[in-house]
């Protein structure tokens, strides 16, 4: 589970610990990487946390949507 606080610090924790690109490129998301950046950039870090370890279904839908042409 990841708990956040400060949100340059838990940035680059998660970054570091690459479970947020993990979990996304588990969904089978085209482009991981940039859509791991573009959710990371884009959402409250403690909302896409808590969607990463109880939603795996919302996340995706968000992933998608990151990617999508706009």
């Amino acid at each position: 589970m990841v708990f956040l606080t400060s949100r340059s610090s838990n940035k680059s924790r998660l970054l570091e610990r690459n479970c947020t690109f993990k979990v996304v490129k588990s969904l089978g998301v085209k482009g991981a990487p940039k859509v791991t950046i573009a959710l990371l950039d884009q959402e409250d870090l403690r909302a896409l946390a808590h969607l990463m370890n109880s939603y795996p279904s919302v996340l995706k839908e968000k992933a998608l949507m990151a990617v999508a042409p706009k």
